[in-house]
């Protein structure tokens, strides 16, 4: 035992440390990328403390350095014993706390990991970058351990301080989707767009996106849904001591899991395809009715067509300049009852011209096209226009503009 490692357990009235490993997988392949190393203290009476707890006596009695520093050698130690010829990476934390006072030195870690006869790719490090107040610091440790080849993560992104800004200045290989996201993620439209942003915005950066706190079937769907590439939690595998039991017996867990995954997620496509071959159908029959109507018959036409079409929550048409020459049609229930007065439906003559589903089909030369997801300012809820061209008895070109709810 090292001098360090007993004063430790002298100083936080410890048994002794240990170290658990959590399974990272890749949600598209079902491979486990890596494993977390989770310090797992024990009391004097043999029970288990919430690491946290200790984290935080450490760092009112000044020892959260050498706990750190111990926390990560036994990390090295055990990964290096265990993990064989197994490509897996192990994915070690940091401390906020001292990176702000410059107390973490990079050319330690590396000679740590060297060590251990470790490969530097092999080891990603975990920056809770929320709790950083040094921008320098944060810039510098990370750029100094990505030069060393070591893999960089934003680690608990969404909560607290955390921001865009950060991301500029880390720029990390993988962003740590915080659990009080994806927690619920499946029936909290908010949360769900909160997560398709930030693994959008990993795609754009050229890094990856992993979601932490997976408990349920139905957030590891929202996940797979929305982007994210990798997922970590209870669903898909809890800690264990031993490294190749931690991805043995939870990538069994995991594989059922995700082979239902596949399942759900084709279900959902062809249920989603379905809807929107439904949407295209009503568009072009609605098209079709006002080509061969006046121009005072068209309103009555969108009431009739509305009123018959459940995927309809409003319609109105625009000639190609953008200007709109009827009325928007609601559809009885489609205005969201908490709507705010500035969301009114556009009235005739209103000018569209600068949405792009009024330019895009004249620009493109096409008949057709369907926007992205956006908030509509006629109802005030979450939609997608679906436009259409079509010409008038009279030969006038005109768009026909459907706001259908957007399908999850």
């Amino acid at each position: 035992m090292s001098s360090t490692l007993e004063m430790l357990r002298d100083v936080l009235e410890l048994r002794e440390l240990l170290v658990y490993f959590q399974p990272i997988f890749n949600i598209r392949t079902g491979n486990v990328l890596g494993l977390e190393a989770l310090l797992r203290p024990v009391g004097v009476g043999g029970e288990m403390i919430a690491p946290g707890i200790v984290f935080q006596r450490a760092e009112r009695d000044g020892v959260l350095l050498e706990l750190e520093r111990e926390a990560r050698e036994l990390a090295l130690r055990e990964f290096a014993a265990q993990r064989g010829d197994a490509e897996l990476v192990l994915f070690l934390n940091f401390s906020a706390v001292l990176l702000d006072h410059g107390h973490l030195d990079p050319g330690r870690i590396l000679r740590t990991v060297r060590g251990h006869d470790l490969p530097v790719e092999s080891v990603a490090l975990e920056i809770v970058e929320s709790g950083v107040q040094s921008q320098e610091q944060l810039a510098s440790f990370a750029d100094r351990n990505r030069a060393s080849g070591f893999l960089i993560i934003l680690d608990d992104f969404g909560t607290e301080h955390s921001n865009l800004e950060r991301v500029a200045l880390v720029r990390p290989d993988i962003i740590k989707i915080d659990r009080g996201i994806v927690s619920g993620a499946a029936n909290d439209p908010i949360k769900r767009s909160v997560l398709r942003s930030i693994a959008y915005l990993a795609r754009q950066i050229g890094a990856l996106s992993l979601a932490e706190g997976i408990e349920h079937y139905d957030d590891l769907i929202a996940c797979a849904e929305e982007g994210v590439e990798l997922g970590q939690g209870f669903l898909l595998g809890r800690p264990a001591p031993d490294l190749a039991r931690a991805c043995r017996r939870e990538q069994e867990a995991a594989s059922r899991a995700l082979r239902q995954l596949r399942s759900d997620l084709s279900d959902r496509l062809r249920s989603s395809s379905s809807a929107m071959q439904e949407v295209e159908t009503t568009v072009a029959s609605i098209a079709e009715r006002l080509s061969t109507a006046a121009s005072a018959e068209m309103e009555a036409v969108l009431e009739g067509a509305v009123a018959a079409s459940p995927q309809v929550q409003c319609a109105y048409v625009v000639d190609t300049d953008g200007v709109q020459r009827t009325e928007t049609v609601m559809a009885p229930g489609s205005v969201s009852p908490r709507r705010h007065p500035v969301f009114q439906p556009a009235r005739r003559g209103t000018n569209h011209s600068l949405k792009d589903y009024v330019y895009g089909p004249v620009a493109l030369r096409r008949n057709e096209f369907l926007t992205q997801p956006y908030l509509s300012l006629a109802s005030g809820t979450l939609c997608r226009t679906y436009a259409r061209r079509f010409t008038t008895g009279d030969g006038d070109q005109l768009i026909l503009c459907i706001d259908t709810p957007h399908i999850q």
